[in-house]
């Protein structure tokens, strides 16, 4: 959930799933001073100072490596080039895609976190798209982008300025009025425009799809000097337009307000909430189930030690479950890795499915855990950047052997972003056959942020009749930051082309040029861990949630609020509270 500590707390993993907690950071340092060369080879070296093991479409996996021109031996299928500087000076290897390389002007963006600059991210920057705006909840509609008056009898007015638009109709017979394009909607939202106008009497407002010709629409009241609010249904319409027609006798209008609401009004589902460390719930299930209750959360997802093929403690398990069934708490268990999409870290996974698989057949109802998520976030990898199509396959490959392993249908954990980024919406629709439910990482703070950052998969979710969460995340978060390097004669950062795959090796200093390009930093972005955190402030986090929620309702698919992060349930916490005898949320 942003968190890569996580997922070192999820049982005994192998060195597979070790790999995955460092990134990109693989390779033990060897050598002094002797010169650096980088391969790309079919197996693995021996001696590589930092080696990137990068899957293959067909299964194989090929080794992108730093080390000494020495190291690569005959037959390990090596295409080499010499970095021209020494080996001991070689400080990261990274591997990415190299399309778009070539494109003038293009720049390599890295995401560092904080302490000690750790490397998240490595991308070529994409340059800044149109902002696109949304008809969604709390979007406010004026003023108008565009406008244009209709009617063959040339008797409509229209003058907008900063805060208002007016409409001036003479008397006439023809339909005649003005249409207002509006931005783009979600189709399967349940919109409704909510207009502050005043008005004279006759005039009617009508949201179509764009090109339509207007109908009937909404009576606007005579309002006299006064203001009144008129509600006017958005069609499920990806382009829409507001359309303002004129009575017969002529009138003025003056449109001083259009903001865009939820045209229904329900209840979501009592919020989930994540807890990784499995020692809360088996050293205190009373207190955790007493402090959740209060804090009015309604599903658990919580991490189940398993020892290989079977759940550890199974009857602890029940007990806790059965006990939360009671206080009418849901209990699913969470499982993920990035490891989890390759190899021995997917066979790893689907034996564990099939172990919790087991726990629910030998459990009584009452006692049977209310679903598995998978949490899996592939871009954590240190293949994602040099594979990002290949590795949302594989996730989505995953998740239908998972189901398959399990029996049932799987929760899964995305983030907003995911249908823009490269081969990740056939990868999602690959997927969703094998899943009931989706939970996105609308990780924002303002109430329109997350509404903005939810709606495009809350509308992919209920084109597919899928249920989905929208997660907030309530835990400190480290410092970001966003380097930009640029083309250079002299860098710290080289780039080395193997056909479509690009090495990326960081220097503790400046060099010349090698056999690649070199790179220098030309400015750093500071992230601001306040638009995407709460920090700990569960308060302002409920209160987040609470203005969201009649927004997130427009979707039929929204059913319900998740917390990750929260310190309430945090093992010192919930142990305070076992010490204290009570638990104060």
């Amino acid at each position: 959930m942003g968190k890569h500590e996580k997922y070192c707390a999820l049982t005994k993993w192998t060195a597979c799933a070790a790999m995955a907690c460092v990134f990109f950071f693989l390779g033990e340092t060897v050598g002094h001073a002797a010169d650096a060369a980088v391969a790309l080879c079919r197996e693995p070296v021996d001696g590589a100072r930092k080696t990137v093991v990068l899957p293959q479409n067909d299964g194989s996996t090929l080794n992108l490596v730093v080390a000494a021109p020495d190291a690569f031996p005959k037959g390990a299928g090596c295409k080499s080039a010499a970095l021209g500087v020494p080996l001991d000076e070689v400080t990261w290897l990274g591997g990415m895609s190299a399309t778009g390389l070539d494109d003038e002007g293009a720049r390599i963006a890295v995401t560092v976190r904080e302490p000690g600059e750790e490397i998240v991210t490595l991308e070529i920057e994409k340059a800044l798209a149109p902002v696109i705006r949304l008809l969604v909840p709390r979007t406010e509609i004026l003023p108008f982008g565009s406008y244009r008056v209709f009617g063959v009898e040339e008797r409509v007015a229209a003058k907008p300025d900063v805060t208002a638009f007016d409409i001036a109709c003479r008397a006439g017979g023809k339909p005649a009025g003005v249409v207002f394009d509006l931005p783009a909607a979600m189709p399967e939202a349940d919109l409704a425009v909510a207009l502050t106008v005043k008005a004279s009497a006759g005039f009617r407002a009508e949201v179509l799809p764009r090109g339509e010709e207007a109908a009937d629409g909404v009576p606007v009241p005579d309002t006299g000097e006064e203001t009144a609010m008129v509600s006017v249904p958005v069609p499920h319409a990806a382009d829409p337009t507001l359309v303002v027609t004129c009575p017969e006798g002529g009138g003025r209008l003056r449109l001083e307000r259009g903001t865009v609401a939820a045209a229904v009004k329900r209840e979501l589902h009592r919020p989930g909430a994540w807890v990784w460390e499995p020692d809360v719930w088996r050293n205190n299930p009373a207190e955790l189930l007493d402090v959740v209750a209060k804090l009015g959360i309604g599903r658990l997802f919580v991490t189940v030690p398993i020892d290989t093929d079977h759940v550890a403690e199974p009857g602890r398990l029940a007990k806790f479950i059965i006990a939360a069934h009671e206080a009418g708490i849901e209990i699913a268990a969470v499982e993920g890795d990035p490891a989890m999409i390759f190899g021995e870290g997917r066979a790893q996974a689907i034996e564990r499915a099939r172990a919790l698989a087991a726990f629910n057949r030998g459990a009584t109802p009452e006692a049977r855990l209310d679903g598995v998520q998978y949490d899996i976030e592939p871009y954590f990898g240190p293949a994602f950047w040099a594979r990002s199509e290949l590795s949302w396959r594989r996730w989505a490959e995953t998740l239908k052997q998972l189901s398959a392993a399990l029996g049932e249908r799987v929760e899964a954990v995305v983030p907003y972003w995911i249908l823009e980024s490269q081969g990740a919406q056939a990868a999602l629709d690959q997927a969703a056959p094998a899943l009931n439910r989706l939970t996105i990482m609308a990780y924002r703070t303002d109430p329109t942020a997350i509404t903005v950052a939810a709606a495009p998969l809350l509308d992919w979710a209920a084109n597919r009749q899928l249920p989905a969460d929208v997660a907030l995340e309530a835990g400190m978060l480290a410092q970001e930051n966003r380097k930009v390097y640029v083309k250079s004669a002299n860098g710290d950062m080289h780039v080395i082309r193997f056909d479509d795959v690009a090495a990326v090796v960081m220097l503790d200093r400046a060099r010349a040029g090698s056999t690649g390009r070199s790179y220098h930093l030309s400015h750093i972005v500071p992230g601001n861990s306040a638009r995407v955190s709460f920090n700990n402030n569960s308060a302002a986090m409920f209160k987040a949630a609470a203005a969201v929620s009649p927004d997130l309702v427009a979707w039929p698919s929204a059913e319900r609020l998740a917390f990750h992060g929260l310190p309430e349930v945090t093992p010192t916490a919930v142990a305070a509270l076992a010490r204290n005898g009570k638990s104060q949320p």
